[in-house]
């Protein structure tokens, strides 16, 4: 910082005012990270204690000569305090969001978060919504599983609730320390079943389900995951999901006697329809929720790449002998080796080469045949 001034320059700022040395948004974020290799690097005696009184006027105490990673703690106590009350000071929140979306500094932040403890006495609903704790978002799950629980969320209220929540779901910050779950139990609270009582066909339950019904078994999916341990947690918003399917599953079986399986034959009517070189990627039982995600990601890429949506209904029994031996052999032939369900696929190819390979198996090795069929 004093490179190329001298002691007239700095004593000139000093008189005119520690503002004019010091921009705290800019200085504070390396000194919390490390204090101690941040002062000796920085500042001499004088001026450090300088910028140490600008720090104390800046969280409302009183200067006292201490040892920095005493004032570090102190800084990042009125921080986190702040955002604990709603009720952060600018300057302090401008370095608290710097300071998450640092590559630099970021480690030091959670080493700080996990000494800090919140105050028991603490708002849950009137902290900041862009704060750390993880403990205030496990009791807001609480909080609102425990009125699902008694059939205490009342739609005024749930509509307040579902603005709070997305509000939290948008915070960069809440995402930076791994809050993601949020949109999960949007997904779930907001959901509106009622409509599942106008399906009269099964072709309308099959695009209803792909239209409203696929996220919420995404939503549950990803819940399963991130609270599998935490049953008085995740019990309330499990078994709103079961009251859903329940109620759409009643529509499902009452048209299932026009379902009717497509996928015989897949992969034969993809290489047919298709002259140039291709490949494709062939999963036993992926569920339309899982492959909608990967479509999600493929449309991420724009321009780079085409996408088209089609779902499959697959033959039943749902086992893998069955559905995979009508996905590489046109005349329904049941195969339980998978070998021979490829060498089926190949001998019907013979003016076509065909490359098989395990999904985790492919590598930037380039393969001769025009078709490449990758399995997993």
């Amino acid at each position: 910082m004093s490179v190329g001034k001298d002691r007239t320059y700095w004593m000139d700022l000093n008189h005119k005012g520690a503002s004019e040395i010091f921009d705290l948004e800019k200085e504070l974020l390396p000194f919390v990270h490390d204090p101690k290799g941040y002062e000796s690097e920085k500042y001499d005696q004088e001026i450090r204690t300088t910028f140490y009184r600008k720090v104390n006027d800046l969280i409302g105490q009183e200067y006292m000569d201490k040892p920095a990673k005493t004032l570090a703690d102190e800084v990042v106590k009125a921080l986190l305090d702040g955002l604990a009350t709603n009720n952060c000071n600018s300057t302090l929140m401008e370095v608290y969001c710097t300071w998450l979306d640092s590559m630099i500094y970021s480690k030091s932040f959670k080493t700080y978060l996990a000494k800090y403890t919140l105050d028991s006495n603490v708002d849950i609903w009137r902290v900041d919504p862009n704060h750390p704790f993880r403990q205030v978002d496990n009791n807001w799950l609480k909080q609102i599983g425990n009125k699902l629980a008694n059939n205490k969320l009342e739609q005024g209220e749930k509509s307040q609730l579902i603005a709070k929540l997305r509000q939290r779901h948008k915070s960069k910050q809440a995402q930076a320390v791994g809050i993601t779950f949020w949109k999960d139990i949007i997904t779930l609270l907001e959901f509106e079943p009622k409509n599942i009582a106008y399906l009269n066909t099964f072709s309308e339950c099959v695009d209803y389900y792909k239209d409203h019904f696929s996220p919420l078994d995404t939503a549950i999916r990803n819940l399963y995951t991130g609270f599998l341990q935490q049953d008085d947690v995740l019990d309330p918003f499990q078994e709103l999901y079961k009251g859903y399917v329940a109620l759409f599953l009643d529509k499902w079986f009452m048209y299932f006697d026009q379902y009717q399986e497509d996928q015989t034959g897949i992969l034969q009517d993809i290489i047919d329809s298709n002259s140039g070189k291709i490949a494709i990627i062939v999963g036993d039982g992926v569920a339309y929720e899982i492959a909608e995600q990967v479509a999600i990601k493929v449309e991420s890429l724009g321009s780079d790449s085409k996408l088209i949506r089609k779902h499959i209904l697959a033959d039943w029994p749902s086992i893998t002998e069955n559905n995979m031996s009508h996905i590489y052999i046109s005349d329904g032939t049941v195969e339980p080796i998978q070998s021979k369900r490829e060498k089926f696929l190949t001998a019907k190819n013979s003016d076509t080469s065909i490359d098989y390979i395990r999904l985790d198996e492919v590598n930037d090795e380039a393969l001769t045949g025009r078709v490449l069929i990758c399995t997993y």
